[in-house]
């Protein structure tokens, strides 16, 4: 039994058939990873909100036929203060879209997992949104090779750079008016 432990950004979860959950994970050590947690989906499980985005989780993985096969897993960091601002929620979820959308399984970015963490620590902390999206997109768009500098633009140009880089028109995502509670375009 060849297993290995990773510490891992959880990008996505899916239900997969009646009681497993198949997860995609970003490692620092090993890139992009499918993984299927067996029974994990159960009704009663204690544990089933462990394995949910935006988390970062100690993984034990079991290399199976056609995935890896999470034998056990613990929460290193839940960022649960993300989940209390609906604007802070909605772009930490956009920029983890556009991590996962970058990177194939497998390949290994350093860089690009530590860029996930601090965005995310960012927002767990509710740094104003200005503050995160310049820091994400300069970062970003540094490291893919997409700006040669690190010098501030407009979000539109941002996504321009960045949507032509994945092959696809981005938008930001939904914003609240804190003061009003409306969505924002």
């Amino acid at each position: 039994m060849k297993q290995s432990k990773h510490t891992v950004l959880i990008l996505e979860t899916k239900a997969f058939f009646e009681h497993d959950k198949r997860c995609v994970f970003f490692s620092k050590e090993s890139g992009k990873i499918t993984g299927l947690a067996k029974h994990a989906a159960r009704p009663g499980k204690k544990k089933i909100w462990s394995l949910e985005p935006l988390t970062t989780a100690s993984v034990t993985l079991f290399q199976g036929k056609s995935f890896h096969i999470i034998t056990h897993y613990s929460v290193n960091e839940p960022f649960q203060h993300i989940r209390t601002s609906f604007n802070h929620l909605q772009y930490a979820l956009f920029f983890i879209h556009i991590i996962k959308k970058c990177i194939n399984e497998g390949q290994k970015n350093k860089n690009l997992f530590n860029l996930a963490i601090n965005t995310l620590t960012l927002c767990n902390t509710l740094e104003p949104l200005d503050t995160i999206k310049s820091y994400f997109y300069k970062q970003f768009t540094y490291i893919e090779g997409i700006a040669n500098k690190k010098e501030l633009k407009p979000e539109n140009q941002y996504l321009i750079e960045i949507g032509n880089y994945l092959g696809y028109h981005l938008k930001p995502p939904l914003q609240l008016d804190e003061r009003s509670k409306t969505l924002v375009k």
